[in-house]
């Protein structure tokens, strides 16, 4: 009788311990699925958000001479490299976009990122703003200068805190407008202005 006794309390482990396997691998299916790590990244930023994808060579017209350089955009994440040089943003980011553009027009291309990050503002919180949220995702456009003497290019001339709108979209026109394509089809057109971009 004892005998019967302990394999019946084997046989209810085994079949509790079927149970919870069987129960591990069906809910996530139950549930929507098992999110990979580009989606679970991915379902911090609003539904609307493009995140372009590009593999282009470009080259680059700068102070110093013209560069080739290559776009690696993909899944938020840039990488620009040449012969001689790579800069890649940061893991953290979503990069939406990128283009070169000669923004304050003085015969020299410069650097737009728009690009989804944590917080409003980097390391130095204004004294005069409220403290940001640095665990929300908020919408940015960077400005870079291409310097060919620093070894990752790119020379930050204008880091945005929030943008004051959402962008679904940016395009650059050829006379070095940002277009901004509201998430409710509003577009409004900034230009550089010394230092930062206004409406146009």
């Amino acid at each position: 009788m004892s005998r019967l006794m302990k394999q019946i309390s084997i046989d209810a482990r085994r079949c509790r311990f079927l149970i919870c396997v069987f129960c591990a691998a069906a809910l996530p299916m139950l549930c929507g699925g098992i999110l990979t790590h580009e989606e679970e990244r991915r379902s911090h930023l609003p539904s609307w958000v493009i995140l372009s994808e590009q593999e282009d060579l470009h080259t680059v017209h700068a102070v110093g001479g013209d560069e080739e350089c290559t776009v690696h955009l993909h899944d938020g994440m840039l990488t620009l490299e040449g012969e001689t040089f790579r800069f890649t943003t940061d893991e953290s980011w979503f990069t939406a976009d990128c283009f070169f553009f000669d923004a304050d027009r003085d015969g020299f291309e410069e650097v737009l990122l728009h690009v989804w990050k944590k917080g409003s503002f980097g390391e130095h919180q204004p004294f005069w703003k409220e403290p940001d949220n640095k665990t929300l995702y908020s919408e940015h456009l960077f400005i870079y200068q291409w310097d060919v003497s620093r070894p990752d290019r790119l020379d930050p001339l204008w880091m945005s805190s929030a943008m004051p709108v959402f962008g679904r979209k940016i395009t650059v026109e050829p006379d070095s407008t940002v277009c901004i394509l509201a998430p409710d089809g509003t577009q409004t057109r900034w230009i550089w202005d010394g230092w930062g971009l206004r409406i146009y």
